[in-house]
């Protein structure tokens, strides 16, 4: 494993690795593996097949075929971190053409990984598309995530993280839960 002063080295691709050609994300990979650091990613619409009317599952299928599932989560060090696809496909659109939501099997699958969380170990959510805010300071809309920030409201410390908009930055909501 890659390391830097003796530290473990991780990376984390939030999407839009292959700007559909999905033919790519078995390269992406290999070329990953020869890093030496471990990187987990998250598919953006982009890593998607550029068809009409595919479902979720459909336009994952190329991604998850490639990179493995599209949703997991997993422990690092003292953290929890929830890897997800939050590009749903719309009818009648292109599978890239998404809206940000969670659908009703992803959201089930969130709030019962969830439950086996300490509400005191820090969270890092990723996701290709902003979840919590917008740039300009509006919250987002869409499926389920109005409960996400209400879920993710109860733990200590939660660090949420999309690469949708390839601009930077920072929101702290202070609020207490």
């Amino acid at each position: 494993a890659a390391t830097r002063k003796g530290f473990p080295v991780y990376g984390i691709g939030l999407g839009d690795i292959v700007h559909q050609n999905t033919d790519l994300l078995s390269q992406y990979r290999a070329g990953m593996a020869t890093t030496g650091m471990t990187t987990y990613n998250v598919i953006g619409n982009h890593d998607q097949g550029h068809k009409k009317d595919l479902s979720d599952e459909e336009a994952c299928a190329a991604y998850e075929a490639a990179m493995g599932p599209a949703n997991f989560s997993f422990n690092l060090g003292n953290m929890h971190f929830l890897m997800l696809d939050n590009m749903m496909s719309q009818a009648g659109a292109y599978s890239d053409e998404c809206a940000t939501g969670l659908t009703d099997g992803i959201w089930e699958w969130v709030k019962n990984d969830l439950k086996h969380v300490s509400l005191d170990t820090p969270l890092m959510v990723c996701a290709h598309s902003p979840m919590m805010r917008t740039e300009s300071g509006s919250d987002r809309s869409g499926a389920h995530l109005g409960e996400l920030r209400n879920l993710l409201k109860k733990y200590k410390k939660a660090y949420v993280w999309a690469g949708h908009t390839h601009t930077t930055f920072n929101y702290v909501d202070k609020n207490d839960p």
